[in-house]
């Protein structure tokens, strides 16, 4: 029996910032202040062209906190560039751009029926980079949407912010359309959300080739990110697609009811007085050759759908359309229904090649994975899932693994290795019309290779080759709060080439924080209201993580990074806040409350509603 073929690798962008073959910081033009009317971007832009449509290589330096009109973008030829730039004090590369720094940026405020950027009706408006913008739209009423890239190439946004309002109807910040060679640096793009079933989000791919986005926050009610249309006639695949480092987010504040079924303080509802609709982090309708690397996909329930946080949901293979050639790897999924769901359509075209490598999984409630129909060579190797400790709190089955097929031998080469997860109240591994056994799964998926995943909370052997059984979180030697084995696992070291079982922790936190990895742990006990604590490191990253349950509270901050200068500078997370993470109610164990960048001396100061506590910081 043979693996699993990888996936293909995406084909990167052209001119991809921070390589040989970017755009240069001077362009070969001059440097333009711009006006501070409103219509004075869109003169600059339109003078930043040559009558034959050609780029002067202009960069358009305009002022920050001036307010402008909608913009439209002309067609252009040639392989130019014009670079349009705030004069604001914005984060250097690297860094995220948040709400915090709308100050620094210049604004383009549509109107009630318009884009904020959108391209004259011929289309093919290419080359432009555009850097500490904010787009909004004036009024909060009903918007389709907020910024359209249609059949226009050479595309890098860095730095903005983009976004509707709190109780709005925004349908997406971002569609992207026929359009190749689009890259998103350090942006901010939230507030996208509708009511009902209907769907929204930050950003809809639909028809792209080579796209690039990367340490982005991305907010959308039904999904943060969807690439593909099933609907439409015209809908080929999104492909050579690469999403790193990016934040998959959604706020508290789209939750109608908590867990226990109470209402939730902090909901603000739509302008139907109903509910958001709440879909998925991540939506793959029809794709190919996909990159999702290092992100982290946080808050995804039952609200419209089932409140899986990744879908790969059916493709087009009717139409010769499959979705094939996805990696999925070094990602951390939290707090969602359940976390990875690959339905596909059983037409005589399969999906293929999908891949899921070293993620880790927090609080899920349901389901760990579920894999339905036909797929050709699914690799699932070397992943830790962690369950929300408790009962079932959703309509999802909380099974940990569940495979569906519709015949025998429709699954080549399914490839489950290496992976670590508890076993949920109605089973492990668990398939329809199959019982958990060698000799079921023997007469549907012969061609498979199972090979030392560990079922932790399994009483009894394990009928089924490649799955071993451990009765308790202490016999396998796993922190069920952070996924962590300990000293004496029988999980380190006895994967197949050496390795431990599930996540390797190095790979996930490099891949996380551009190489860093973790430095330091450190257990601090907290015996009254406040914990201070001083750590002398340079450029760390900090993560709150409590790892005993207390009730304590923790809503949200909005700013992710913050960089602290000196020793009499401070970081306080006042009674209910975090850096981070938003809920309204007790979270669970292991719950991460926040990343925040520092510099120099940190000093934390922990405000807790009860005691006693015990905080980790996790200094990476």
């Amino acid at each position: 029996m043979a693996d699993a073929i990888p996936p293909t690798s995406p084909t990167p962008v052209n001119e991809k910032r921070g390589t040989a073959q970017a755009p240069p910081a001077n362009l070969g033009g001059t440097t333009v202040s711009v006006g501070g009317n409103p219509g004075d971007l869109q003169a600059a832009i339109n003078a930043a062209l040559n009558p034959d449509g050609t780029h002067k290589g202009d960069t358009l330096v305009v002022p920050a906190g001036v307010t402008y009109s909608q913009l439209i973008f002309p067609p252009t030829t040639g392989p130019g560039w014009t670079r349009i730039i705030s004069s604001g004090n914005l984060p250097p590369d690297g860094t995220r751009v948040t709400p915090a720094d709308t100050a620094e940026c210049f604004q383009v405020v549509a109107g009630d029926t318009q884009r904020a950027i959108s391209q004259t009706a011929t289309f093919g408006s290419n080359g432009w980079i555009v850097k500490g913008m904010e787009a909004k739209h004036a009024i909060s009423s009903f918007q389709f949407g907020l910024i359209d890239i249609w059949f226009s190439h050479r595309w890098i946004l860095e730095h903005c912010y983009i976004h509707g309002f709190a109780d709005q109807l925004l349908v997406r910040d971002m569609f992207i359309y026929g359009a190749d060679d689009i890259q998103l640096w350090d942006c901010w793009i939230s507030e996208a959300q509708n009511e009902g079933n209907s769907d929204s989000q930050a950003i809809f791919f639909r028809n792209n080739t080579r796209f690039h986005v990367e340490n982005c926050q991305l907010e959308g009610a039904a999904e943060c990110v969807i690439l593909g249309d099933e609907g439409a006639a015209t809908t080929t695949w999104s492909s050579d697609g690469v999403f790193r480092r990016n934040d998959f987010f959604k706020p508290i504040h789209w939750l109608r009811l908590l867990r226990d079924g109470s209402a939730n303080p902090d909901f603000i509802p739509p302008p139907s007085g109903t509910q958001w609709s709440i879909k998925n982090n991540f939506e793959i309708k029809v794709g190919r050759r996909i990159l999702v690397e290092g992100n982290r996909m946080t808050n995804c329930w039952p609200q419209g759908q089932d409140g899986t946080s990744i879908l790969y949901n059916g493709g087009l293979s009717n139409r010769g359309l499959p979705t094939q050639d996805v990696m999925f790897r070094h990602n951390i999924v939290r707090n969602a229904n359940g976390g990875i769901s690959v339905n596909t359509i059983w037409d005589g075209m399969s999906h293929a090649r999908l891949a899921f490598l070293n993620n880790m999984f927090v609080d899920i409630v349901g389901r760990f994975f579920m894999l339905l129909h036909k797929c050709d060579d699914v690799w699932i190797e070397h992943n830790t899932c962690i369950p929300l400790q408790g009962p079932n709190q959703g309509p999802l089955l909380p099974t940990s693994m569940f495979f569906a097929w519709d015949g025998p031998n429709l699954m080549p080469r399914l490839t489950v290795k290496h992976n670590a997860y508890a076993r949920g109240l109605s089973g492990g591994v668990t398939a329809q019309g199959a019982q958990p056994t060698t000799a079921a799964f023997d007469g549907f998926v012969p061609d498979r290779e199972f090979v030392a995943n560990h079922e932790i909370g399994a009483s009894s052997a394990s009928q089924l080759a490649g799955v071993v059984f451990q009765p308790s979180a202490s016999a396998a030697g796993i922190n069920l709060s952070t996924g962590v084995l300990l000293t004496g696992s029988p999980l380190i070291g006895t994967a197949a080439d050496g390795s431990d079982i599930g996540v390797n922790f190095d790979t996930l936190n490099a891949a996380q924080n551009e190489g860093s990895g973790i430095m330091a742990i450190l257990n601090v006990a907290i015996t009254n209201q406040v914990l201070e604590h001083t750590v002398n490191y340079t450029g760390v990253r900090v993560r709150f993580q409590r790892s005993t349950d207390g009730g304590v509270t923790f809503t949200d901050v909005q700013s992710a990074t913050r960089a602290l200068g000196s020793t009499a500078d401070s970081y306080s997370v006042p009674v209910g806040q975090s850096g981070h993470y938003r809920a309204g109610a007790a979270l669970t164990d292991g719950t991460v409350f926040g990343t925040e960048v520092f510099s120099n001396v940190i000093q934390l100061a922990v405000f807790m509603v009860s005691t006693p506590q015990t905080i980790t910081l996790a200094i990476a």
